[in-house]
């Protein structure tokens, strides 16, 4: 895994609760900022990976015949990208907060980031999982309450509450697949189907593996902030 994947700017793009943090930092405090940030959002994909086997989902739908076109990588955004080497199609939509963690956690954080160990051992896992519910917890109002938000455009398609695993799933919905019009309405038809019902299992199936609430969002270009522009 390449510990600096995004820069500051993409994560500041993503959301704006990093921003007024980020913003009153030095250039050397931003530049151990991201360190940590991609060092752990690096982590917590592969714990998530291993925990709930989105791999195994992904795969599902890259054999399903629909043609599910995957999306380019100028097109993601930064949490697509994020897991693009693992994924082809979801995602793991979270934020991430480092300055959650303590001082003991953010010393484990950065004696992985010293030796360049990015692997997921024992330790690590239980770090993680100690750790994680609170760097994804999205306290917007400042008050540790538990509350439904939106996790792209103002709207329910979005929602999600503020403690969620929240899982994106996109791909090119609006390729034209060298189809004809009438062609194309039946195959999108035929993927938005697909998909309802993949999520139905998907929720069936992962409630037990966290004792987190799990919601999955379909994404499009609409409902992104694209890393380029």
């Amino acid at each position: 895994m390449k510990i600096e994947k995004i820069n500051i700017k993409e994560i500041k793009k993503a959301t704006i609760n990093n921003q007024k943090i980020i913003d009153s930092m030095t250039r050397d405090e931003q530049r151990n900022y991201l360190l940590k940030y991609n060092m752990y959002r690096g982590l917590f994909t592969k714990y998530i990976l291993e925990k709930i086997n989105l791999r195994d989902y992904d795969e599902q739908v890259k054999n399903s015949g629909l043609k599910f076109e995957i999306t380019k990588e100028e097109d993601m955004d930064i949490y697509q990208y994020f897991s693009s080497d693992e994924l082809k199609y979801f995602y793991i939509r979270n934020n991430i907060y480092i300055e959650k963690l303590n001082e003991k956690e953010e010393k484990y954080l950065q004696e992985k980031i010293n030796d360049k160990n990015c692997e997921l051992d024992d330790d690590t896992k239980k770090f993680i999982e100690n750790t994680y519910k609170k760097v994804i917890f999205e306290d917007v109002l400042k008050n540790g309450e538990v509350y439904i938000m939106t996790y792209g455009p103002d709207s329910r398609t979005y929602m999600a509450p503020n403690n969620a695993l929240v899982i994106g799933i996109r791909y090119d919905e609006f390729a034209d697949q060298g189809l004809n019009d009438e062609e194309w309405d039946e195959l999108h038809d035929k993927q938005i189907i697909y998909l309802g019902k993949l999520f139905t299992n998907m929720y069936s199936q992962l409630k037990e593996c966290l004792n987190i609430p799990i919601s999955i969002i379909k994404y499009n270009e609409y409902s992104i902030k694209q890393i380029k522009e």
